[in-house]
Parts: structure tokens; sequence; C-alpha cells
């Protein structure tokens, strides 16, 4: 198996948890520990958040010894690209990695963006696009993938191809529901590499498992021989019950199967 990456999502994804809160100073102090740690890339949140997270980025980078800064966003909000907020504020994050989020589902596009499925594959791909114009490097966060391409896998692929064709560097599968079963995760993420691979696209792969069923882990092992990137937080912690345990994942990964990573355990 080819080098893991490590994509740590416990600034954005752990501040969704009941209760949690991150104060700057605590912001920062994370961020120094998980670069320390060996992560590959860290994720400081949504910019278009607050004032905070935004100036986070700044005082982060100044202390940032080998990790990669990621900002993440959705999609353009607004119709007009070069005006979209959300997308303007991860431009001015000046963060290495752009991470933004799109729909899979038919559904979702429906009633969530209100618009159609074709303009939902614009978008994706305008937002793409207008990311790597402004000199950002992009991941592809395929939101709530596993249940779309259950409903539709035609237009989940779709989906995935308008996001390589715009320039994405990864492409993540997301269980945000945390829904899926071994066997399912599995099964997907095997025939979504054999589609891409027909259509000669050949970007990289990760997964970003939600665990309301206690499976995150089971689901992120059986991804291994499909994929580039795995992303987690530090204890699970996240929206609900939380994310893949990374706490768990790695010394699973590095001890128990023998695999090589920068993590200092």
């Amino acid at each position: 198996m080819s080098y893991l990456e490590i994509y740590d999502c416990t600034l954005r994804e752990g501040e969704q948890a009941a209760g949690a809160c991150f104060s700057l100073e605590n912001r920062i102090k994370l961020f120094q520990l998980l670069d320390e740690f060996g992560v590959d890339y860290i994720e400081l949140g949504w910019p278009h958040a607050s004032r905070e997270i935004l100036e986070s980025f700044e005082l982060c980078k100044k202390i940032r010894k080998n990790a990669k800064i990621v900002a993440f966003g959705s999609t353009s909000i607004s119709r007009d690209i070069e005006k979209d907020e959300n997308l303007n504020s991860i431009v001015k994050s000046k963060a290495d990695y752009a991470c933004i989020f799109g729909k899979t589902n038919k559904e979702h596009v429906e009633k969530q963006l209100k618009t159609t499925s074709e303009e939902n594959l614009d978008r994706i791909y305008k937002s793409i696009k207008f990311l790597k114009d402004h000199e950002m490097k992009v991941f592809y966060d395929a939101e709530h993938y596993f249940d779309g391409f259950k409903e539709d896998e035609n237009y989940a692929i779709a989906t995935l191809i308008a996001a390589t064709k715009a320039g994405a560097e990864r492409i993540i599968l997301c269980d945000t529901n945390g829904g899926m079963l071994p066997n399912e995760i599995e099964k997907i993420v095997a025939m979504t590499r054999k589609k891409l691979d027909e259509n000669e696209i050949h970007v990289g792969l990760g997964v970003h498992l939600h665990n309301d069923q206690g499976l995150a882990l089971a689901n992120t092992l059986i991804s291994l021989p499909y994929i580039t990137q795995v992303q987690g937080t530090i204890n699970g912690i996240g929206e609900r019950i939380g994310n893949l345990n990374f706490s768990e994942f790695l010394p699973i990964y590095i001890n128990k199967m023998e695999n090589k990573l920068k993590i200092n355990l």
C-alpha cells in the first residue's frame, strides 16, 4: 500500500459535538499538538463561520512545522460564484488547501439547495474551478455519498467527475449519517474506484466516516485497499456520536498492521 494521508478535522468536526467550543487560544494549542503528532493535513475550520476562525489561519501558519493547513467550506452558496462569501473566505484564509463539500443525493439537491441536479453539477465544477483559479489546491468532500450512490449511482459518479474535471486533487467519500455497514462501504468504494478508472479518472480517494453505528473504524479498515486519504478526529469527537476515532485507528494501522506513517505514537 502506498503512503496513507492522515487528515485531521478535530478543529471543525470536534466543535460540532454537544457543548464543544474552542477558544482562539485553545485552537492554536490543538493545532500545535496535532502538527507535532505528525498529522499530514489539519483542517482549521470554516473561515466564513467567524472572524476568530479566520484569524487562526494566520496564527497557525507562524508556528506550523510540517502539516498542511486546510480551510473548509461548501460549494457556492450564492449563484454568483465570484461574490460568494463562503468561497472568498477560503481564498482569504491563504490556507495550503481548500476542502469543500457538495451534494450527492438528488433529493438533497432539490429540497435543500432548491435547484436542479444539472445545476448542482455546474455548481460543483465552478466552485472548485474558482478556488483553483485563485491558486488553491482542492479536496472535494462528497456529502452523503454512500446514501446518494445507493439512490442513483450514475448521478453520484457524475458529481465526482464534475469535481475532478474542475481540478480536485482528492475525492473524499462521506458516510455523513454514519449508517453504512462494512459490506456496503467496501462494495461502494470498490465500485466507485472502478467506475472512475473506466472514465480514465485516477484521482486519489479518501473516506470521511461518521460513527453513529460504532462502525467508523471497521468501515475505514475495509476501505484501505482503495483509498489514499483517511479523515477523522482525535478521540472521535464530532457531530452526534462522532467521527472515525484516530486514537483507535492510528495505533491499529501503525502497530498491528505494521504500516509506516509520520505519526509519533
